[in-house]
């Protein structure tokens, strides 16, 4: 997920990182004491210019929940 994906600038980490910056395909990530390895799944909350954007991108997968 990137730049092309989604509003960087309208996702808050859930847990305590800090989000650097991003290329149109990355989002490059400062995982501080966090034990973060490759395939992590991490869990963001998004405003709606984020929201808009990653809804509308084909490459990010969407799951919906009742």
């Amino acid at each position: 997920m990137g730049r092309a994906d989604v509003d960087i600038n309208g996702i808050t980490p859930r847990i305590d990182i800090d989000i650097l910056g991003g290329s149109s395909d990355h989002i490059i990530l400062d995982a501080k004491e966090e034990k973060l390895k490759v395939g992590d799944i991490v869990e963001f909350d998004v405003n709606y210019s984020a929201l808009l954007s990653a809804m509308t991108s084909p490459f990010v997968k969407k799951v919906f929940k009742e």
